[in-house]
């Protein structure tokens, strides 16, 4: 499978998703369990959920792709894969945890498949922006978020840019106003478009 050539920076934020990662994928570090929304009180018990939630959604990984390859993303409707997903937010940060892991796997590939796996999961993140768990999961999703911006890759920028319109927050001005993306002229312009958008939206 070819390789996409990008910038570091696009797995070093990847990376920073799970902080010591290949402890994590060891199943030897703690696995966030700080941020997660479930009702226990107890630091073990929230970690321990969280583990089994992330392996019960990772043997139905090609369940829910052949859901996301077939799923039609219109805005203010739902379908089956916004459907899995939101099932799966009764465990919020594991099942965005999962998200990341798919973005990273599917962002190394060329093929149209994977392209469209990484739209279908970004359009995903964007219903999360407005899920009633996105406090919960804001910091992962915005990682993933900096990492499509920062993939050199126009499919993937102007995806996320979508994302980032669709928030209309500041932490989103916050990803516009990062300067150092290696992007087309066309995902300039973009960017300062929304910019000045924002911005002006913020004046009133």
């Amino acid at each position: 499978m070819e390789t996409i050539e990008i910038s570091p920076k696009f797995f070093d934020l990847l990376s920073s998703i799970y902080g010591q990662n290949d402890d994590n994928q060891n199943g030897t570090a703690p696995f966030f369990p700080f941020i997660s929304n479930l009702n226990s009180t107890s630091t073990e018990a929230i970690e321990l959920e969280n583990r089994r939630h992330l392996d019960n959604l990772r043997k139905e990984e090609s369940l829910f792709i052949n859901m996301l390859l077939q799923s039609d993303f219109e805005d203010g409707f739902t379908n089956d894969a916004i459907e899995y997903i939101n099932e799966a937010l009764k465990n919020s940060f594991a099942t965005c945890m999962w998200i990341a892991e798919l973005f990273e796997k599917y962002s190394k590939r060329t093929d149209e498949k994977a392209k469209n796996v990484i739209y279908g999961l970004l359009k995903i993140i964007a219903f999360l922006g407005n899920h009633n768990c996105f406090d919960y999961v804001k910091s992962v999703l915005l990682l993933i978020l900096r990492a499509a911006m920062h993939s050199g890759q126009d499919y993937m920028q102007e995806a996320a840019l979508m994302v980032i319109e669709s928030w209309h927050s500041h932490e989103a001005l916050d990803l516009l106003s990062e300067n150092d993306y290696a992007a087309s002229p066309y995902i300039r312009k973009y960017i300062a478009a929304l910019k000045r958008d924002f911005l002006t939206e913020m004046e009133y």
